[in-house]
């Protein structure tokens, strides 16, 4: 399933949805390592769209001082939009669900280990409790948390 209609749910399956989040940044980190290769297959598919609708792909005039935009020294339209907008999108991807997600995944994980009905906890709800709590509330609230958990 989708990671958006993942998270669109009202019950969200919290790890599973992580560990798809997971595989999804391991599968874009191994498409950013082998970038010519990857774009030369989404390009090949580009071209023969643009030959359906009988369009040319081409590239922006380079200039040797630029500063308004990306200005790479290629000489090829697939290396041109591979340097101005393969590589750049699919970092900024990873970036981006890294810090949402990943960065977190401890905290979030905290909120599925926690069985209210059991009052004995196992060492790793234990301890995703404890990040849980550290991540949300202050110093002084803290240590009454885990007390009110066993009440």
């Amino acid at each position: 399933m989708l990671v958006c209609k993942q998270l669109k749910k009202e019950r969200i399956d919290l790890k599973n949805t992580l560990s798809t989040i997971e595989l999804l940044v391991n599968t874009l980190k191994e498409m950013r390592q082998d970038a010519e290769k990857e774009f030369h297959i989404l390009c090949d598919k580009l071209k023969n769209l643009a030959n359906v609708i009988a369009t040319e792909i081409t590239k922006k005039r380079t200039a040797k001082k630029q500063t308004n935009r990306a200005n790479p020294q290629v000489f090829s339209v697939e290396d041109y939009y591979r340097v101005t907008v393969f590589i750049p999108f699919t970092d900024n991807f990873i970036n981006q669900l890294t810090t949402r997600f990943l960065n977190h995944k401890s905290v979030l994980e905290g909120n599925m280990y926690i069985d209210l009905s059991s009052s004995i906890f196992t060492d790793a709800e234990k301890i995703s409790f404890e990040n849980l709590v550290e991540f949300y509330l202050s110093p002084v609230e803290s240590d009454n948390a885990y007390v009110e958990i066993k009440i």
